[in-house]
């Protein structure tokens, strides 16, 4: 009795690792669809791609719109500066000065002249934190 609780104890371990693996592995990268050009940046001490004009990303079904970003792909980040567009779904588009966004958690973080549009409402303010996900 006691050996079979052991087997099925280590069964469950071993399927919620391999699950947690699994769910990581399956995190969609941040897609670079278009920039007129581009530049490796390690000024920072990180790893960044520089995108300059007409920049267009999509992550998971969200197409983002800037002048210029900062793509990160190690840790799955960008951040996107003037004229910044984001297009979650069909029926909501957000305009701002900038945009941080984390591929992770699918959090979009506008702040400067934030101007949402969903359907015939319309939202201004200066800084919105904004789930993609949910």
């Amino acid at each position: 009795m006691r050996v079979v609780f052991l087997l099925l104890t280590t069964a469950l371990i071993i399927s919620s690792v391999a699950n947690g693996y699994t769910q990581k592995k399956k995190q969609k990268k941040i897609k670079l669809i278009h920039a007129n050009s581009l530049e490796y940046d390690e000024s920072t001490g990180v790893r960044a791609r520089r995108l300059i004009g007409e920049v267009a990303f999509k992550h998971d079904g969200v197409l983002m719109y800037c002048d210029s970003a900062y793509l990160y792909s190690e840790s799955n980040t960008m951040k996107a500066y003037s004229n910044v567009k984001i297009v979650p779904d069909k029926k909501t588009t957000i305009y701002a000065d900038s945009l941080h966004y984390d591929g992770a958690t699918k959090m979009a973080r506008l702040r400067g002249n934030v101007h949402m549009v969903e359907k015939t409402q319309e939202l201004f303010t200066n800084y919105l934190d904004y789930n993609t996900k949910t």
